[in-house]
């Protein structure tokens, strides 16, 4: 939301916007976990499931909450600096479908490379298998916690501002 803005509001570049906004998003999602997750990471699964789902409806709160902050309307959109366009019949693609079905695969490469073959990943696996078994072993479990939640963060803001240049 804060990229959108940055554009529509303080007329920054497309890209300086997507970068600032993602890097936002990596640590406001990595402050949440370390400040409000970690502290039920004991908890019952259920109980955990219920904050996250707490959680989500605050930052959504937040997010609707954000643009009222920049008063006065615009007529700008929040538009991919590129041209393109194609179509497959009845279908017609433009500059923002191109850049999301070419930063989807990207980032979902990106994520399995990562998540396969990184002394991390694997960590995040060996975790997420079991995380006991993965605390007796060395492996920091709180410390995995909080890149999930940054990468799932960034993940999540990268979805959305996809899916605003699309529509």
């Amino acid at each position: 939301v804060l990229s959108i803005q940055f554009v529509l509001q303080w007329n920054w570049s497309f890209y300086a916007a997507v970068v600032a906004g993602l890097v936002i998003a990596a640590l406001v999602a990595g402050l949440v976990e370390a400040t409000i997750i970690r502290r039920f990471s004991r908890a019952p699964r259920l109980i955990l499931a219920v904050v996250t789902i707490a959680l989500a409806q605050v930052l959504v709160g937040v997010a609707q909450i954000v643009p009222l902050y920049w008063k006065g309307a615009t007529t700008n959109r929040f538009e991919v600096p590129f041209e393109a366009r194609f179509e497959v019949f009845p279908v017609i693609f433009d500059a923002s479908h191109v850049l999301a079905l070419a930063v989807v695969p990207v980032v979902l490469l990106a994520l399995v490379a990562f998540l396969r073959f990184s002394p991390y990943g694997m960590a995040i696996r060996a975790a997420a298998e079991n995380g006991d078994r993965a605390r007796l072993m060395g492996i920091p479990v709180p410390r995995l916690s909080t890149i999930v939640w940054t990468i799932a963060g960034v993940l999540s803001a990268l979805a959305v501002l996809l899916r605003v240049c699309i529509t």
